[in-house]
């Protein structure tokens, strides 16, 4: 790739296929540096593995050889989830990059649009595809990197595992099952002094006992939507007798071929050394959370065993917070999301990459909630090591990490959408696919018809646009104002609705309302509105909208002194559209629609009451109460 643009002149444009393991890992960040100041970045594609019949997942960039202006937005799209030989849905996905169309994400497909100079706000200088305002958590300074409140360390290799490790029955791997004889009691553990934690044990002394537990890494269960995080027993023993820990010392290259028999004859310069690499030895025998950091679905979390890790197992030692309540942290779908989109989306997550997560700090009823979360889940996983925890407990913790980073709604379903892309076989078996599916079933069939209509109609006209990025916190649809389009006569409901959105918007983040807007994205116009309203024009319905709000919606969100609600009316060749933008309240004031209050909920509109509208209120001034 660099290559490549060295040979392009000055202006000139490129594209290359290759494999995607570029875009954030640390060792080409070089390269990405590169890019990011010599080149104009078009877009770059993740492929499905089934368009070029690839063993690696294939990305396609395309540069131009000048430096980019702040203002270039660049366009990443994940299509690899697509269903295989889904050469349709490929193309106008393909389509709509090149058009410069609206973004959609789905659980097949996501686009983005962002600012090429955003990519340099986070220093791994990673072009990642995904959110772009969740991308900037990993550069919020109120946030602690999880390097400054813990050393993640890789542990022991011993270069030659089949000699000093066994396996417990039923685990993978070729090992030798371990009798049970031979392995060391948590008494006898908990007794070793420091030399026999440095050195090794005597077999005398604990009756040819041995053997301890070795953190190497966790297996998943996807079939049955498991994986293997909290409390998890390695299912590995490592031989820890003094000649085994002098052995793996001292061992040569000619040992270990002798041991295995493989060659008769042993060279001269084979008799070197390969001891094994007893990495980071100050920390065996302390109590720390290990992960997997190789695979699909790495990185997993669970308690440490407190004995001997690997570098398969690597070992999270925390400081300045409980580790039972970093776990909780570890294993949300946030963390995951934030880890797999921003910092290393291959199957790789090591140790700096996790020293690079971001955590934001906890209140005590949160941190004790999570802990007793955690405690939980673990005491079940005791008594059954297949434990659901995902059905369960998961979801509060989810929730509550939800809550800590102040994702809004968009947020949410970015990443849960983003889950189901990522990992559609254990999201189908969590039963997290289904739900994801009824949560988001408007969003999803929304992204299907905006791709049924060309690119160039979404951007014809700016409303349009609006329409095309679909209902949400702060967007909303009517196809009329009080009309019942059944009946084709006025309805007071209808009416209400519109007027209840209105009011959330206030009492929440702002919004806008379209009216002349159908929920299958059809502009169909005022015209039946104005049918039904006093002049029967444009003019008639605005003095007809201001009216309703005045005598229903307290205080006058257009009141000359502090006007909260603009109505403006575009035209279009289908009909005619009603605008309505709507500015938030001040925190100190709340906006009663004839005496109640609606708020705002993800792309819901809810009214608040009792117990619920007391710790809204609580929630955003106090002084309310």
């Amino acid at each position: 790739m660099a290559r490549g643009l060295q040979l392009l002149r000055s202006g000139g444009q490129l594209c290359y296929i290759v494999s995607d393991t570029w875009r954030t890992i640390k060792t080409h960040k070089p390269l990405r540096k590169r890019f990011l100041e010599s080149t104009t970045i078009a877009h770059f594609i993740d492929l499905p593995s089934w368009v070029f019949d690839a063993t690696v997942n294939t990305c396609i960039l395309t540069v131009a050889k000048n430096t980019a202006s702040e203002s270039h937005d660049l366009i990443a799209a994940d299509l690899r989830s697509l269903q295989i030989g889904d050469w349709n849905k490929l193309t106008e996905n393909l389509d709509a990059i090149a058009a410069h169309s609206v973004d959609l994400q789905t659980i097949d497909y996501a686009r983005y649009t962002y600012p090429q100079s955003l990519i340099a706000t986070y220093d791994n200088l990673s072009l990642f595809i995904g959110s772009p305002k969740l991308y900037q958590l990993l550069s919020n300074s109120n946030f602690s990197r999880l390097g400054t409140i813990a050393d993640v360390k890789v542990g022991l290799q011993t270069s030659d595992n089949d000699y000093y490790l066994r396996k417990r029955r039923g685990a993978r791997g070729s090992y030798e099952i371990l009798d049970d004889s031979k392995l060391l009691t948590d008494a006898d553990i908990a007794g070793l002094s420091d030399d026999e934690k440095l050195n090794g044990v005597a077999l005398n002394k604990y009756n040819n006992r041995c053997f301890l537990p070795f953190d190497k890494g966790g297996e998943s269960n996807t079939d049955e939507g498991w994986l293997p995080n909290y409390y998890v027993p390695t299912q590995y023993l490592i031989d820890w007798s003094r000649d085994a820990v002098h052995r793996l010392r001292t061992a040569t290259i000619a040992d270990v071929k002798r041991r295995k028999k493989e060659f008769n004859k042993i060279e001269p310069q084979e008799e070197q050394r390969i001891a094994s690499r007893f990495q980071n030895s100050e920390y065996y025998f302390q109590e720390g959370i290990t992960f997997s950091p190789t695979g699909i679905y790495s990185p997993t979390f669970r308690l440490g065993s407190g004995c001997i890790f690997g570098n398969k197992g690597s070992t999270i030692f925390v400081r300045g917070i409980e580790s039972r309540v970093l776990l909780g942290f570890l294993t949300s779908i946030v963390s995951r999301y934030l880890l797999k989109s921003y910092v290393s989306h291959t199957v790789e997550t090591g140790e700096e990459v996790l020293t690079r997560l971001r955590l934001p700090s906890l209140s005590p009823d949160l941190h004790d909630r999570i802990k007793t979360l955690v405690e939980s889940i673990i005491n079940q996983q005791k008594h059954n090591q297949s434990y659901p925890y995902h059905l369960h407990e998961q979801k509060e913790i989810d929730a509550i990490i939800y809550q800590l980073y102040e994702l809004d709604y968009e947020d949410i379903r970015e990443i849960e959408l983003w889950y189901c892309r990522r990992y559609p076989k254990l999201a189908k078996a969590q039963g997290v696919l289904a739900e994801v599916k009824e949560k988001y079933e408007r969003h999803i069939e929304h992204c299907s018809r905006v791709l049924t209509k060309p690119p160039t109609y979404w951007k014809s006209h700016p409303i349009l646009s609006l329409i095309a990025q679909g209902e949400g916190s702060k967007l909303e649809f009517k196809e009329t104002l009080r009309v019942d389009i059944k009946t084709n006569t006025k309805n007071k409901d209808v009416l209400l609705a519109s007027l209840k959105n209105i009011t959330a918007f206030l009492n929440t983040d702002g919004g806008t309302l379209l009216i002349g807007v159908s929920d299958n994205l059809e502009i169909k116009g005022l015209e039946p509105d104005y049918t039904v309203g006093k002049g029967k024009n444009k003019d008639g319905f605005e003095n007809n909208l201001r009216q309703i709000m005045e005598s229903k919606i307290t205080p006058y969100p257009l009141h000359p002194n502090k006007v909260l609600v603009m109505v403006e009316f575009f035209t279009l060749p289908e009909g005619e559209i009603c605008q309505v933008e709507v500015k938030p309240l001040d925190l100190s004031e709340i906006a009663y629609l004839e005496g109640k209050i609606f708020i705002r909920d993800g792309n819901r509109t809810k009214e608040l009451k009792g117990d619920t509208l007391e710790s809204w209120k609580q929630k955003r001034n106090p002084s309310l109460n």
